[in-house]
């Protein structure tokens, strides 16, 4: 047995390595202290019984996931996603899932979304993502990564308006990337202004979906939803797979299942209350900011939010 004390500070070792906290036996380290052990903790298939959730790139993956769990759970999932013969294979998955198609990185299609989504939503889990190799525009000529992880599910979440009451639960699918970037809103990419990085470009859109949770927060008032962001760890993914090939290579021995990738948000979306605006990470509160260089000024937050003000606006 492992005196207490001696098992904390091994923790602190193996979480300070950053591998060995992101990859499957950091899950399975953390999941130790779970109050509820169940995946998400839903241990009761009842307990989300009448509650409606809507999970976009719901296709596959943690998305896919995402969907079954909550479903199992008993509530009513509407899964979001862009490719019709995908979906309606991920659709077969979840007993009583219901499909709708939608592209996150059009406004046209994110307003007929809305539109289509039922007169209460308890849960909305913005997990749909891109991670292009080079710079795509998409109709409204915005860059397809940012249109996809910031505008799309911004206006999503302000076209749901007050379907969304103050016991829903909005989470935000992150990435551990976003921790080792600082938001550099002058001459961006999106726009053409600075060389394309695929990788970075994701990276620094995720960081923007923290920013824009604690706005949606601060802005929202007392009848607003509960946000939450988080980073669900390195996962089994076909975007990872495909997107970041040498990455999955090198580390897929070790990567989380697409169930353990979900665990969190599945939590955040149907157990969590409280700590509205905060950063999670195996269902527990992380730190944002892991060096003070990666902070943003004050400008360049308040130019970002100004512009995707004006982007998602319903």
């Amino acid at each position: 047995m492992i005196p207490a004390a001696l098992h904390k500070a091994l923790g602190f070792v193996l979480d300070g390595t950053v591998v060995f906290s992101f990859d499957r036996t950091g899950y399975v380290r953390h999941a130790r202290s779970f109050a509820e052990p169940a995946p998400g903790g839903l241990a009761d298939g009842r307990a989300l019984v009448g509650q409606v959730a809507v999970v976009t790139g719901a296709n596959a993956g943690i998305g896919l996931e995402t969907s079954r769990l909550l479903a199992a759970a008993g509530a009513e999932v509407w899964m979001v996603c862009r490719d019709p013969a995908r979906g309606v294979a991920s659709v077969a998955k979840v007993p009583g899932a219901r499909l709708v198609i939608a592209d996150m990185s059009s406004r046209i299609d994110v307003r007929r979304l809305a539109a289509a989504l039922p007169e209460r939503v308890d849960m909305l889990v913005h997990n749909a993502g891109a991670l292009a190799d080079k710079r795509v525009m998409t109709a409204d000529g915005l860059e397809t990564t940012f249109a996809t992880h910031v505008v799309g599910p911004t206006m999503l979440t302000r076209l749901l308006g007050g379907r969304l009451g103050p016991s829903s639960r909005v989470v935000w699918v992150s990435s551990g990337g976003m921790l080792t970037q600082r938001l550099r809103w002058g001459g961006q990419p999106w726009t053409g202004g600075r060389r394309f990085d695929g990788v970075v470009t994701y990276a620094q859109c995720k960081r923007m979906q923290l920013l824009i949770a604690e706005w949606l927060v601060e802005s929202g008032g007392a009848l607003s939803p509960c946000h939450a962001t988080m980073h669900p760890g390195w996962v089994e993914t076909a975007g990872v797979r495909t997107s970041l090939p040498t990455f999955h290579r090198l580390t897929r021995s070790i990567l989380r299942s697409p169930v353990q990738g979900a665990d969190t948000v599945v939590w955040l979306a149907a157990a969590w209350r409280g700590e509205n605006g905060r950063f999670w990470f195996d269902r527990a509160p992380a730190k944002p900011y892991w060096f003070s260089w990666t902070r943003e000024s004050s400008a360049e937050r308040k130019a970002m939010l100004e512009t995707v003000e004006l982007l998602s606006r319903p």
